[in-house]
């Protein structure tokens, strides 16, 4: 039996400034290998809290989540997890080089492996010759290409992305719904995505909505 490698139970997340703001309620999941799951929802409705809570980006107010398939020995940060963020996170006076050399850095690589890591993503992403610009040279498109190979830089068993596509025009957007999944497919990967992207959405295996704090099924995908 394949063993999973999330479990979330009966997860609960309240902001209390100024006031107690109840945004999730009582949200259990589970997530296996190669799974891809779509978690969608207005603004407002606590998609990115969730995905902010699986990732262990913040806690939640009440619940608990285990990654049963992570080394014990393993920082969850050390080639288990990753991360696609909407605004991408780069060091924009950084070269893109440098900035996937951040993760491999974690689990203490050396220059060779990161050099020889970095250069075959960038070369699936299609941005090996502008590996020695600095991030702030790239358009928005190139900068979210780049944040996916960043993310895929120690070949996470389960990948996390918020509105991966939310700023792009529909040309790049559709570039990085292929190399999403490309990648997935590829190395087994789970993939667990927050977006408003209909398209994107309708790809993944398994489709979830936020509705009243709960995570219900979207059949309507």
């Amino acid at each position: 039996m394949t063993q999973p490698l999330l479990v979330a139970t009966e997860i609960y997340k309240t902001f209390s400034h100024p006031t107690p703001l109840e945004i999730l309620r009582n949200i259990s999941l589970t997530i296996y290998p190669g799974e891809s799951v779509a978690i969608s929802g207005k603004s407002g409705s606590g998609k990115s809290a969730l995905l902010h809570i699986l990732g262990t980006l913040d806690r939640p107010t009440q619940g608990n989540i285990i990654f049963p398939s992570a080394p014990p020995s393993v920082h969850l940060l050390q080639g288990f997890l990753g991360f696609i963020f909407q605004s991408f996170h780069l060091l924009e006076d950084c070269t893109v080089l440098d900035n996937l050399f951040i993760p491999g850095l974690l689990i203490r690589k050396s220059k060779k492996e990161l050099l020889d890591q970095a250069e075959e993503l960038l070369t699936w992403v299609d941005l090996i010759d502008k590996r020695h610009l600095s991030a702030k040279q790239l358009s928005g498109g190139e900068k979210q290409r780049v944040a996916i190979a960043r993310a895929c830089m120690n070949d996470p068993k389960l990948l996390f992305a918020d509105e991966p596509t939310g700023s792009l025009d529909e040309e790049h957007a559709e570039r990085i719904r292929f190399l999403l999944f490309e990648r997935i497919s590829k190395k087994k990967t789970a993939l667990v995505l927050v977006t408003h992207d209909y398209e994107f959405a309708k790809m993944c295996k398994i489709k979830y909505r936020i509705l009243n704090k709960n995570l219900v099924v979207d059949d309507n995908r």
